[in-house]
C-alpha cells in the first residue's frame, strides 16, 4: 500500500505539491483555532452540590442535609468518588465521574436525583458553577474612594454582570466586603410593651411589601395594565409599616425597634497589602473553553468597567492574570522548540553534506507540525506545555532522514556509474527500497505510545494529549516522507546532488569498522559486557526515587494557614494581616493577598480559622543570584512558624493545589485517610498517625485536614417545660433563630438591585449567654417566659467540620514531602503505620493525595508496558518474518534504558510519570535503529550468499553507521534544549528530555557495538 502511495505521488507531482500547499493553509487555520493554555486541565468531570442551611451546627447540617443528599445521589451513574464537607450552615457534596462523562449529562442527572432528597423546609440545594479547579483565570481587587459595603455593591451589581457577559465565563466569585441589608433591630422591651412577638414583626413586613396585578382594564377602546403597588423603597417605608394597633392607635415598626442600613453576617474577609477589608473577585472559566479567548473577553470587560460612570471612581486592579503564566509557558516551549530546530538543521547539514538535502529533510518538521495542528483541532486537543513541549523534531524527521540519505547516496552512486540515466527513476527506486522499513519503523515508534493511551484520570489528561500530538506529527512525517519528499527531490536534485563529504564521518566509519573487527572476534565477551552494563543500569535504577510529577512551577506561591478552630473571623483576619506583612518583607515578593474564611456562595467549605495567602513573585531574573523558589519557601516557612505559633502552614501553588484537592480530596503530597462511624475514634487514629508521620524523614507541613472540635452554645429545649406553658418547640426555635441569628423576611428593590430585609434583636439583647437566657418567649395566653426556663443553655464542644467519603465519616492526616521522593517516603510511612497503628473493627485507611496518582499510574504501566513490548515484537516479526531477528532488534529496548537511568541518577531527578513517558518515547527510536542495522546485514547476506558471515556483519553494520548515527544524534540533540531548560513551564519537560538524551546516547553506543555481536552469535548458532 505504501509503495502504491509513493508511486502515485511521483506520477502526480503537481497534485502532491498542491496537497502540501493546502496542508500549509489548513494547518495555519487550525493553529489559530486551537485552545491555548499553560497546563492541561487534568481534573475529572465533577458535580458539586452546595446547600446553605444558615445558623445550623455542622452536626445538624450533616444529619438533615448532607446525608439525605448523599443517599439521593447514590444511584447516579458513572460516579467514581463521592465526598462531602459540612461546616456551620453549609453542606458541599462532590461527585466525581469517570473519564469521558459529559458535564451536562452529569449535572442533569444530579439535578433529577436531588428531587428525591428529603430536606428541611426552605433548604434548596444548588449546583456549583460549571468550572474546573484550574478555571480560576483572573483575580482582581476593587480600589476606590468608597467603603467596602458600597464597593461590594458595585461588584455584585455592576462588575459581575459585565464579566458574565464575556464568552466562556462560568461565574464570578466575590470575596470580602459587606453585603448591604435593610435591618430591623427589634427591642424586646418594646415587644413586651405592645404584647407582640418577633414573628409578628416578620409577618407584618412581608405582608406590607408586595405588589399586585389586576390583569387588564378594557374600556372597548384601549386596555390598561392594572398594578397594585405596595413595595417598600426606603427606610422610611419600612419604619411606617403597621404591625398592630393598641386601642385604635397603630403600632409601627419604628415603635418597636430601629431600621437602618447594615450588612449581612460575614463569612469571609479579604485583605491585600495594607488594606484589611477589601473586595476581591475571582473569574471562573467554563469547562472546555479556550483560556486565551476567555481572557481576551475578561480584559475587554475590565477596560469597559474602568471607564464606566457607574463605577463612581472605583477601578479594577488585577491580582492574578493567567495570561502571564500562559505567555511564560509558551515562551519556554517556543524557545526550546526553536533551539531544537536550529540544532537539528545544523546536524543535518553536517551529516548530509548538502544544504539542499538538509532543507529537504527539515521542511518536514513544520509541515508535520501543521498536520498535527489540523488533527489536534479536529480531535479537540489544546496546545499547551505538554502537548507541544515534548515534541522531538529529531524523532519526527527520522523517517525522512533515512529517505533523503538513501536518495542522496543512490544519486551519488548513479552519477559515478551511470551519468546519463534518469534521475526520476533513481529517486523512485531508492525510495521504494526504504519505504517498507520507514513505514514499519514509524509504525513501531507510534506503537510505543500505546501505554499513554491507556492511562487513567490525572495522568491520562496530562500525557494522552501529548501522545496524540506526537503520533499525529509522526503520521504526518510518514505521509510526507513517502510522498512530498521524493517529489521535491525530483526538482531539487534534477541535476544531481553535490554533497560535501564530511571527513570526520569517513574517519569515524573507518574507526568503527576497525572496532567491529576487534569486538566480533570476541563476540561472547562483547555481548557479556553489554549485558553487565544493562544489569548495572537496572541496579542503579533501583536507587532512583519516585514521584508522580515534578513540581509544576506556576511562578506564584499559595500558602494555607489554619488557625485554632473557634477563632473569630475578625481575629483570624488580624493574623492574616500579620502574615501578609511578614511575607512582604522578602524582596522577591511583588504582592500578597489573603482570604480569611469562605466566600458567600459556599463553594469553599472552610471556617473562619482558614486563611489562604496568595503570593505573587517578581520575575526570577530580578532575584538575588543563585536563589531559588524553594529557598524562598523555606525562608518564609521559618519566619512564619517563628512569628505565628499555633498556625498549621502549607506551601503550594494555586493550580496544583485546587486540582489535587478536587481529584484526590486532599491538596497534600500524601494523605492518610481514615473512614469510620465515630468522629472521636477517627480523631484518635488520626492523632496517632500524625505523630508517626512527623517522625518520617522528609515530612513537611504535616497536619490534620479536619480541625478539632470548637465551642458551641447549645440550647436544648426541655419538652416538659414547654408543655407546661403550652408552647411548641417550634415557637421556641423560631425565637432563637430570629432573635439571635436573624432571618430574612422580605426584599427591597432599588432599580435593578435587590437587598434583603432582616429582622433581629438589638445587639444588647443577644451579646452573651446571660442576655440570651433572658430572652422572653410568648405563650398562647399572652404571657412571656424566659428562655432559660424552657431550655438548658450550656457551652459544649462540637464538630467544626465533618468530612465524608463514600457515605462514611472520614478524617485525613496530610503531609507534604520535601527533600525526599514520594515513593520511598510512602514506603517508610506505611511500614511504620503497620507497626504502630491498629485499626478497630469497622474502620479502614486509604493512602491518597499525589501518591494516589503515582500508585495508580505505576500499576497501570506495569500491566500495559509488557503488552506493548509484545505488540512491538509482533510488528518486528511481521517485518523480518523471523523470531530471532525480531528478538535481536527488541534487545535495543534495554540498551535504551541504560542511558536514561544513568542521566536521571546523575542529575538527581526522580523517576516520575514524566520520566516514564521519556522511556516510552525511547522504545520506538531504539527499535528503529535496530531495524536499520539488522535489515542491512540481512540484505548483504542475501546479495552475497557466499560471503563469510563475519564480513557480512561488519559491512552491513558499517554501511548503517552513518544513518543510525544521524538518526539518533538528530533526535538526541533536538531534546538537549528541553533537558537543560529551567524557566517556568520546563518542569515536566526536563525529566522526559533527560531520559531521551541519555537513552539515545546509550542506544547509539550499544546498538553499534553490541547488536552486531549479538547478530553474529545468533547467526553462527543458527548455521551450526
Amino acid at each position: 500500500m505504501t509503495a502504491l502511495l509513493l508511486r502515485f505521488a511521483l506520477r502526480q507531482r503537481f497534485i502532491t505539491i498542491l496537497l502540501a500547499l493546502s496542508l500549509i493553509g489548513l494547518g495555519i487555520w487550525a493553529f489559530l483555532q486551537l485552545k491555548i493554555e499553560a497546563y492541561p486541565d487534568i481534573s475529572d468531570t465533577q458535580a458539586v452540590v452546595v446547600t446553605l442551611f444558615p445558623g445550623r451546627a455542622a452536626e445538624e447540617v450533616e444529619q438533615q442535609v448532607t446525608v439525605p443528599i448523599e443517599r439521593a445521589l447514590n444511584s447516579v451513574p458513572n460516579v467514581i468518588a463521592r465526598r462531602s464537607r459540612t461546616i456551620f450552615g453549609l453542606s458541599v457534596v462532590e461527585l466525581t465521574f469517570s473519564f469521558g462523562t459529559n458535564d451536562y449529562f452529569a449535572r442533569q442527572v444530579v439535578l433529577e436525583k436531588l428531587r428525591d432528597a428529603d430536606l428541611p423546609d426552605g433548604v434548596t440545594p444548588t449546583l456549583g458553577p460549571l468550572s474546573t479547579p484550574i478555571g480560576e483565570l483572573y483575580r482582581y481587587v476593587l480600589e476606590g474612594p468608597l467603603d467596602s459595603r458600597k464597593i461590594r455593591e458595585l461588584n455584585d451589581w455592576v462588575v459581575t454582570p459585565r464579566f458574565l457577559q464575556a464568552s466562556g465565563v462560568a461565574d464570578v466569585v466575590p470575596f470580602g466586603g459587606l453585603i448591604k441589608q435593610y435591618q430591623i433591630e427589634v427591642d424586646p422591651l418594646a415587644l413586651s410593651k405592645y404584647n407582640l412577638s418577633i414573628g409578628q414583626i416578620a409577618s407584618a413586613v412581608s405582608a406590607n411589601n408586595q405588589n399586585a396585578g389586576g390583569a387588564l382594564l378594557d374600556n372597548e377602546q384601549q386596555s390598561m395594565v392594572i398594578r397594585g403597588v405596595g413595595l417598600v423603597h426606603s427606610l422610611d417605608d419600612i419604619n411606617n409599616i403597621v404591625v398592630s394597633e393598641a386601642k385604635g392607635v397603630p403600632v409601627f415598626v419604628r415603635d418597636i425597634g430601629s431600621v437602618r442600613f447594615g450588612a449581612a453576617p460575614r463569612t469571609g474577609i479579604f485583605g491585600i497589602g495594607n488594606r484589611n477589608d477589601a473586595v476581591e473577585g475571582i473569574v471562573l472559566m467554563r469547562r472546555g473553553e479556550n483560556p486565551s479567548d476567555v481572557l481576551d473577553g475578561v480584559h475587554q470587560a475590565v477596560e469597559d468597567l474602568n471607564h464606566d460612570s457607574r463605577m463612581l471612581g472605583v477601578k479594577i486592579r488585577p491580582i492574578y492574570d493567567r495570561t502571564e503564566l500562559v505567555n511564560m509557558t509558551f515562551h519556554t516551549v517556543q524557545h526550546t522548540l526553536l533551539e531544537g530546530l536550529t540544532i537539528v538543521l545544523f546536524v543535518l547539514i553536517l551529516f548530509l553534506g548538502s544544504l539542499q538535502a538538509a532543507l529537504l529533510t527539515a521542511i518536514v518538521i513544520p509541515l508535520s507540525l501543521l498536520f498535527a495542528f489540523v488533527c489536534m483541532n479536529f480531535s479537540g486537543i489544546p496546545a499547551n506545555l505538554l502537548s507541544l513541549g515534548a515534541l522531538d523534531f529529531g524523532i519526527i524527521v527520522d523517517g525522512t532522514l533515512v529517505m533523503v540519505e538513501h536518495i542522496v547516496h543512490h544519486l551519488a552512486e548513479h552519477r559515478k556509474h551511470h551519468p546519463g540515466g534518469s534521475v526520476m527513476d533513481v529517486i523512485r527506486d531508492a525510495a521504494l527500497e526504504v519505504e517498507r522499513p520507514i513505514f514499519f519503523s514509524l509504525l513501531i515508534i507510534i506503537s510505543a505510545y500505546i501505554p499513554l493511551f491507556t492511562l487513567e484520570r490525572v495522568e491520562r489528561r496530562l500525557f494522552t494529549p501529548m501522545a496524540f500530538t506526537i503520533c499525529y506529527a509522526l503520521l504526518g512525517s510518514l505521509l510526507l516522507a513517502l510522498t512530498l519528499v521524493p517529489v521535491l527531490a525530483t526538482y531539487l536534485f534534477r541535476n544531481g546532488v553535490k554533497a560535501w563529504e564530511n571527513p570526520m564521518l569517513g574517519w569515524m566509519q573507518r574507526l568503527y569498522e576497525a572496532t567491529l573487527a576487534v569486538t566480533l572476534r570476541r563476540p561472547v565477551l562483547t555481548v557479556g559486557i553489554a549485558a553487565l552494563v544493562v544489569a548495572g543500569a537496572f541496579g542503579l535504577g533501583s536507587q532512583l526515587g519516585s514521584e508522580f510529577l515534578p513540581q509544576l512551577d506556576e511562578g506564584v506561591i499559595w500558602v494555607r494557614a489554619n488557625l485554632p478552630p473557634g477563632i473569630s473571623l475578625g481575629k483570624s483576619a488580624e493574623v492574616a494581616a500579620r502574615i501578609r506583612h511578614i511575607i512582604e518583607q522578602s524582596p522577591e515578593v511583588k504582592l500578597v493577598s489573603s482570604q480569611t474564611g469562605r466566600n458567600d456562595s459556599g463553594t469553599d467549605p472552610y471556617g473562619p480559622n482558614r486563611n489562604e495567602i496568595f503570593v505573587a513573585l517578581k520575575p526570577y531574573d530580578t532575584w538575588e543570584k543563585g536563589k531559588r523558589k524553594a529557598d524562598l519557601v523555606e525562608e518564609l516557612a521559618k519566619r512564619l512558624r517563628n512569628d505565628i505559633p499555633g498556625a498549621a502552614l502549607s506551601f503550594t501553588q494555586p493550580i496544583i493545589d485546587n486540582v489535587t484537592e478536587a481529584v484526590t480530596g486532599s491538596a497534600a503530597d500524601l494523605a492518610v485517610i481514615f473512614s469510620g462511624p465515630d468522629l472521636i475514634q477517627l480523631r484518635s487514629l488520626a492523632a496517632q498517625t500524625l505523630k508517626m508521620i512527623r517522625q518520617v524523614p522528609g515530612a513537611a507541613d504535616s497536619a490534620l485536614e479536619q480541625e478539632s472540635d470548637q465551642s458551641q452554645l447549645r440550647i436544648r429545649v426541655n419538652r416538659q417545660q414547654v408543655a407546661r406553658y403550652g408552647i411548641n418547640v417550634k415557637d421556641v426555635q423560631e425565637v432563637i433563630e430570629m432573635a439571635i441569628g436573624g432571618r430574612t423576611v422580605s426584599t427591597v428593590f432599588e432599580g435593578e438591585r435587590r437587598f434583603d430585609v432582616t429582622v433581629r434583636y438589638i445587639p444588647s439583647a443577644r451579646t452573651d449567654t446571660t442576655a440570651i437566657a433572658n430572652i422572653l418567649v410568648p405563650t398562647r395566653e399572652g404571657g412571656r417566659v424566659p428562655l432559660s426556663q424552657l431550655a438548658e443553655i450550656q457551652t459544649v464542644d462540637g464538630a467544626s467540620i465533618i468530612a465524608r467519603r463514600e457515605n462514611q465519616r472520614q478524617i485525613t492526616v496530610r503531609t507534604n514531602i520535601r527533600g525526599r521522593d514520594q515513593g520511598s517516603f510512602v514506603n517508610d510511612a506505611q511500614a511504620r503505620f503497620n507497626r504502630e497503628i491498629r485499626l478497630p473493627r469497622g474502620y479502614k485507611v486509604s493512602w491518597g493525595g499525589q501518591f494516589e496518582n503515582l500508585d495508580r499510574a505505576r500499576k497501570r504501566l506495569s500491566i500495559i508496558l509488557p503488552i506493548t513490548i509484545v505488540i512491538i515484537y509482533a510488528l518486528l516479526f511481521f517485518t523480518f518474518g523471523n523470531p530471532v531477528y525480531a528478538g535481536l532488534v527488541l534487545m535495543n529496548v534495554p540498551f535504551s534504558l541504560v542511558g536514561g537511568i544513568v542521566f536521571l541518577y546523575l542529575r538527581g531527578i526522580n523517576l516520575s510519570v514524566s520520566a516514564a513517558v521519556g522511556f516510552i518515547s525511547l522504545f520506538g527510536v531504539a527499535v528503529m535503529s535496530g531495524v536499520l542495522v539488522v535489515s542491512e546485514i540481512n540484505r548483504r547476506r542475501l546479495e552475497e550468499p557466499g560471503a563469510p558471515l563475519l564480513q557480512s556483519v561488519i559491512e552491513g553494520a558499517r554501511n548503517q553507521m552513518r544513518p543510525v548515527l544521524m538518526m539518533i544524534l538528530v533526535a538526541l540533540l533536538g531534546m538537549v534544549p528541553a533537558a537543560r531548560a529551567t524557566s517556568i513551564g520546563s518542569d515536566v519537560q526536563r525529566p522526559l528530555a533527560t531520559v531521551l538524551v541519555g537513552g539515545l546516547l546509550s542506544t547509539l553506543l550499544l546498538t553499534l557495538l553490541a547488536l552486531p555481536g549479538m547478530y553474529y552469535l545468533a547467526a553462527r548458532a543458527r548455521r551450526s
